[in-house]
Order: C-alpha cells, then sequence, then structure tokens
C-alpha cells in the first residue's frame, strides 16, 4: 500500500494439467457497502501472473483476483469455472453475490479474447441464468487425484438453441445495463482502472528509489517446444489431443524461458497422457527445475532411472482407483515429463510410460541449443 494506491501481485497456485486449464484470470472489486456484499469484474486477463500496480483505495471496497478453469470433460464444450477467490483482506465474508450480468459480461470478454469457445460460453450462461445442467466433479490436485469427471450433457439443438441465443442476448444487454450505470457513477474510478496494468492479491511494497531493480530474466532464445511433446499420432487411436498450455509446470519451475504441455485423452478408456517440457536459461537451473517438479507431482518415492537424458526420475502411485505412472528427466537444459493416468487395473506398466519418454527423449536431443 502507499497512501492511497494499492500494489497487487498474484500467481495461480498448484494444480492438476490432466484435469483443467488455466484460462485467465478475473480481477474484480467488492463493494462491502451493500447487504450482502456484491462483487464487479473490472477486468478480465490472459497473463500468467496478475500485476495490477497503483490501484485506487474506495471506500468500503476490497480488491481481488480468481483464476478462471476450463474443467476438462470427455468431449467439449468443456465447462468454465471461476474461482476460489482471493482478496487482499477477507472483510467481505463469504456472502459475496454477483449478479449474472457481472459473469456474462466476464464471460463475453474472455471470448473476444480468443480465450473460450462460443460454445463453452453458451453452456455457462444457460448455467448462470438456471438452465440445470448439472455441476462437474470437482477433481482434486496431483497429489490426490480421483476419478474422472463425468462427462457433461450437451445442450440439445433445435428450440433449445434458440432459447440459449436469446438468454445471451439478454445477458449481454444487462451486461451493458450495468456498465453504462457504473460509467455514469464512478467513471473515473472505472478509467484509473481500466487502463493500468492489473494484478491481484499478494501485496507488495513498492521498492524505494535505494533499492536495486529486479534483476533481467533469462537471455536464452525461446525453443519451439511443441514439436517436441508428444502427439496423438504416436499413440494408439481414440486418443484426442486438449489445448497446448504455456504456463509454468509448476510455480516453482523457474526459472524457465518457456514452457508448453497438452493433455492427450481416450474417452472410452478413461486414460490420460500428459506430456509437456520446460527450457531452462542452463542445464544448471533445468535441474533445480526438474527437482521443483518432483516436489510439485510428490514430495517423495521416486525412483532414479538410467535410461533417459542427464537425469532421470520415475514413480508408480495408485490413489483411490486411478494409476499414475509419472516419467521426470532432464535432457541438457529442457526439463520433459510424461503422465500415463488411468483406471486401476488397466493393465498399464511403467514401461509404457518410458515407450513415451523415449519418444520425447529423442526429439529433446534433436532440440537441445
Amino acid at each position: 500500500m502507499r497512501g492511497a494506491l494499492i500494489d497487487l501481485s498474484w500467481r495461480a497456485p498448484e494444480y492438476d494439467l490432466a484435469w483443467r486449464q488455466l484460462v485467465g484470470f478475473e480481477l474484480f472489486r467488492d463493494d462491502t457497502s451493500t447487504r450482502p456484499p456484491s462483487r464487479r469484474t473490472w477486468r478480465t486477463m490472459s497473463s500468467g501472473v496478475v500485476q495490477a500496480p497503483g490501484l485506487e483505495i474506495l471506500p468500503h471496497s476490497e480488491y481481488g483476483v480468481q483464476p478462471i478453469w476450463r474443467m476438462y470433460a470427455p468431449a467439449p464444450p468443456y465447462v468454465i469455472e471461476f474461482g476460489p477467490p482471493r482478496l487482499t483482506k477477507d472483510l467481505a465474508g463469504p456472502s459475496i453475490v454477483v449478479p449474472p450480468e457481472e459473469r456474462i459480461h466476464a464471460l463475453a470478454s474472455l471470448q473476444r479474447q480468443g480465450l473460450i469457445t462460443s460454445e463453452e460460453m453458451e453452456m455457462a450462461v444457460e448455467r448462470l441464468l438456471g438452465s440445470r445442467v448439472p455441476e462437474p466433479e470437482e477433481p482434486e490436485l496431483e497429489d490426490a487425484p480421483t476419478t474422472p469427471v463425468a462427462a457433461l450433457p450437451r445442450t440439445p439443438a433445435g428450440s433449445t438453441g434458440s432459447a440459449i441465443r436469446w438468454r445471451v442476448l439478454i445477458g449481454y444487454l444487462a451486461a451493458a445495463a450495468v456498465l453504462v450505470l457504473a460509467l455514469v457513477v464512478g467513471g473515473p474510478y472505472v478509467g484509473r482502472l481500466l487502463f493500468s496494468r492489473p494484478s491481484a492479491v499478494v501485496i507488495t511494497p513498492s521498492p524505494s528509489p535505494t533499492q536495486p531493480s529486479p534483476s533481467p530474466g533469462p537471455t536464452a532464445v525461446p525453443l519451439n517446444l511443441k514439436p517436441i511433446l508428444i502427439k496423438t499420432t504416436d499413440v494408439r487411436a481414440g486418443y484426442v489431443a486438449g489445448q497446448y498450455v504455456s504456463t509454468p509446470l509448476c510455480e516453482a519451475c523457474v526459472p524457465a524461458v518457456s514452457s508448453l504441455t497438452v493433455v492427450l485423452e481416450n474417452a472410452p478408456l478413461h486414460r490420460r497422457i500428459l506430456s509437456a517440457a520446460t527450457q531452462a536459461p542452463t542445464p544448471a537451473d533445468a535441474s533445480s527445475v526438474l527437482k521443483a517438479l518432483m516436489n510439485a507431482r510428490n514430495s517423495g518415492r521416486w525412483t532414479t532411472g538410467k535410461s533417459l537424458g542427464n537425469e532421470s526420475y520415475t514413480l508408480a502411485e495408485v490413489v483411490g482407483n486411478r494409476t499414475y505412472l509419472r516419467v521426470l528427466w532432464r535432457t541438457g537444459s529442457i526439463t520433459n515429463e510424461i503422465a500415463l493416468i488411468s483406471n486401476k487395473g488397466s493393465g498399464l506398466t511403467m514401461q509404457n510410460a518410458l515407450e513415451l519418454a523415449q519418444i520425447q527423449q529423442a526429439r529433446a536431443v534433436k532440440a537441445r541449443p
């Protein structure tokens, strides 16, 4: 906090890339003068780390941020979910009222940025306006996986599609009305916020003039990691590749020049393959990233491998009715990950995961700077 201004900085929590994808962030302001308190979306963004310096502190208000997720199901459209929200101070309590038009406005912003599809937005609007689309099961994090997310029913075509379009139109009109009112009442505040660079929840003091400037980031030229990752042509028929994700493999997986992850899914067999790679500035940095990734996935029970790259590790574990077969290894400055996830008793072994890792290893050797 700097007088009447506040600087916000926030990073996404650890999450299982095989179950959900980080779409972006929502920067919001809670108004505690209303009963119950209400929430207004200021901006949505796709940055991996939220930065919002110089937000003006307003009476009876509290800023916050929350991630926006794409929850994977056997087939698109996937469910878009918000949260959990994080506040600078938890003044408003749990009973925050988010008007549907505010959430629709945020969804429209995500769609305009190309972060979600029109089908995903229509499904989300239907849920906001009261349709009976069942909630997806929320899987646990990587260290305690559960059964796969149940398939979500599609919205039927025909007359229902027309109803969806009408509801989306109504939602847009409601959001427009709220925006006009907000501009009339709080125009100066909105303008100041919208044209500042956004961020969210860990409050960090601004450096004084005597403090040294942050050291510059890595200068290594980023590699194209996409050709390294596993493709549908590398596996048996029936697998479908999801979207490529460029966020770091874990919060502590730094320094990194670039990262890329893709999830291949075989819905009939209830299997998933996670393929990921991260380029670090130096081999020593890549070794640090590897250790951080091991701790993020599971802090113990790793077995040292000998057949992949400069250093490699494997882990096989059964949690509930799911089997996780993991391979982590480093090739020069590139850290690689393969995770083969299936139902318990599927017959898959660590050798299956290693065969995939060997395919990715051969490509990593060619791409190594």
